[in-house]
């Protein structure tokens, strides 16, 4: 099911916000608001990554579009492994996670599919 899915570039936006201000060290700015979806997102993504069964009709889209992208790139999986809290973000994690979300593998069976 989670192969079926397609990307959404966007979806994503408030997780890379997030990521962006802690690499800057801009921790200060992080809202107890975005704080609490950055790690839901974090969360859910990792449960539906190990057992797409449990997504359910309260899971964010954004946690789904994560998941998607944790199945397809097992780099990125790996790396968000380590993150439970935005505290366990240092700068350097925050910039290889920004940097495996962006620049992520383009297959041939993609190109393929699209013609």
């Amino acid at each position: 099911m989670l192969r079926a899915a397609s990307e959404k570039d966007g979806t994503l936006e408030l997780i890379r916000l997030t990521l962006q201000l802690v690499q800057r060290h801009n921790e200060d700015d992080i809202t107890s608001d975005l704080k609490s979806y950055f790690v839901r997102v974090i969360t859910e993504a990792k449960q539906i990554s190990s057992d797409p069964g449990t997504v359910t009709s309260d899971i964010l889209p954004e946690s789904i579009e994560l998941a998607l992208r944790m199945k397809r790139y097992i780099g990125l999986s790996q790396e968000f492994e380590k993150v439970n809290n935005i505290d366990a973000v240092s700068p350097e994690l925050a910039g290889t996670l920004l940097r495996k979300m962006e620049n992520q593998p383009v297959y041939s069976h993609y190109i393929a599919s699209a013609s």
